[in-house]
């Protein structure tokens, strides 16, 4: 529960109360969301993974090219991983 506070708090789903956070002596509430949202990557404890093809996992049935499709980081993993 401690872990969901403190990630709400960063992502400023709620504003501190008293004191401050601060990221590189920025206090927080002086960072835009926008830039504040570039600056974090969530990754999710619960994947999921879709019993279909590979590329629909990657582009969640959405219509891409090919190209967008191998220029995609989910595809150039797994070609490096099976290539060992």
């Amino acid at each position: 529960m401690e872990n969901q506070l403190s990630l709400n708090l960063l992502l400023r789903f709620y504003d501190v109360t008293s004191g401050y956070i601060s990221i590189d002596n920025q206090d927080l509430q002086t960072i835009s969301s926008e830039s504040l949202y570039n600056l974090m990557t969530i990754v999710q404890q619960d994947v999921y993974i879709f019993d279909d093809t590979l590329k629909a996992n990657i582009t969640l049935s959405q219509s891409f090219t090919e190209d967008d499709i191998k220029s995609c980081p989910a595809v150039w993993f797994r070609k490096l991983y099976f290539r060992k």
